[in-house]
């Protein structure tokens, strides 16, 4: 049996116990693979007491767990961050640094007391360099690439990924991206979209609504995701005041994943929602089993992100929940829609009035967007879970 060696970034941990889109994935593969049993699989991950027993239900992966020390990574964090945008500013190129040395220390180990066919390296590709002196030549190595990390104006970038055999990515735009650094032919570059896990939910959706206190003449707009400035919730907000007051807003998702800090960007986004007194809801950090009932309750899935998002899994799962899809047209978020399934926005000047527009266009047409949707569910059968798993098990060979 082929034996892979998965080396997370550290942020979070595997199994997604903390939450984290990437990590959800990973353990959707290690899910898969548990019922398949294609691969012998070991992770590198950080440590929490939940995901550690969480892991105990596997019997083809092997979670190696290291904890990471939070005092040092809270003293250089800061540090690391100014050190990095001094020189992004000076160069106009991005660069990446290792923040997670534990797990470097701890794959090395392992790559010294164990042979692995394959090294999957997620997303942090700068990790590869520390470790290539410790693996094998005939062992492949792989990026298996999540972010827009890695582009034209990465510093480094070409040293980095020409020390891989193959690269995945999770859409085309990462694949274009990737294809603007200039790669010797060996390096393989292939994409294989994400799929989704689509859980039952009940159609009752009149008792959520009623406990958010949302009248039936009332139009819901959702927001779900981290609360930071790059992913738009901010353009969600300013659009109701282009909108009557029947139009609300639930803001679904915390700071950083399932952590409900505050930020400076959270408290001046719940100053400005005072303006609109109880047309805006909070619902903090929520699991994931309880965002698809979140999503049915409500009339349109907002995604403004102004970041050059990898693909964009919010607007698969509103899609495929059957509510109305509202987007911008970031990075890879056009792959995730079609214009018979969604109103897609560009970002300009204008783009909170936009939203507004779209939201608008949707209440007064309900016809237009009971077709919008059925075009969604059709199109969101292009991401099962179980399709995206032989894809990635096909892509990744043996």
């Amino acid at each position: 049996m082929t034996k892979i060696l998965f080396v997370t970034s550290g942020v979070l941990p595997v199994p997604a116990t903390s939450g984290g889109g990437v990590e959800g994935i990973i353990e959707t593969i290690i899910d898969n693979n548990e019922e398949n049993k294609d691969y012998d699989i070991t992770i590198v991950s950080s440590y929490t007491k939940e995901a550690e027993m969480e892991a105990d239900r596997y019997s083809s992966t092997s979670v190696v767990f290291t904890t990471p020390d939070h005092k040092v990574n809270d003293v250089m964090r800061w540090p690391t961050k100014i050190g990095r945008r001094i020189i992004e500013k000076i160069t106009h190129r991005h660069i990446w640094f290792n923040e997670y040395p534990k797990i470097i220390k701890r794959t090395k180990e392992l790559l010294k007391s164990e042979r692995f066919d394959k090294v999957i390296i997620i997303n942090y590709g700068q990790m590869i360099i520390p470790l290539v002196p410790y693996i094998p030549k005939n062992t492949e190595k792989i990026l298996y690439l999540h972010n827009d990390n890695f582009n034209q104006k990465t510093i480094w970038a070409e040293k980095i990924l020409s020390s891989y055999d193959h690269i995945i990515t999770i859409s085309n735009f990462l694949k274009n991206q990737i294809k603007t650094v200039d790669l010797p032919n060996s390096v393989a570059v292939d994409t294989v979209h994400t799929g989704i896990f689509k859980q039952k939910v009940s159609n009752d959706v009149k008792i959520l609504r009623d406990k958010l206190k949302i009248k039936d003449d009332e139009f819901l707009g959702i927001y779900i995701g981290r609360l930071h400035p790059l992913k738009g919730v901010q353009f969600a907000l300013d659009a109701l005041k282009y909108l009557p007051d029947n139009f609300k807003l639930l803001i679904v998702g915390g700071v950083f994943y399932s952590q409900n800090k505050q930020s400076l960007f959270l408290r001046n986004l719940k100053k400005e929602s005072k303006k609109y007194k109880d047309r805006v809801i909070f619902t903090g950090y929520l699991d994931p089993s309880e965002i698809p009932r979140y999503i049915k309750a409500s009339d349109a899935v907002i995604v403004p992100s102004i970041v050059q998002e990898a693909l964009g899994l919010t607007a698969i799962e509103a899609q495929s929940y059957g509510t109305a899809l509202i987007c911008s047209d970031s990075g890879g978020i056009p792959e995730t829609r079609t214009d018979d399934s969604s109103i897609m926005i560009q970002y300009d000047e204008n783009f909170s009035k936009n939203i507004a527009k779209a939201e608008q266009f949707l209440q007064e047409n309900p016809l237009r967007r009971k077709q919008m949707i059925k075009n969604g569910l059709e199109f969101s059968e292009n991401f099962k879970l179980d399709d995206f798993y032989r894809k990635f098990v096909v892509t990744l060979g043996n």
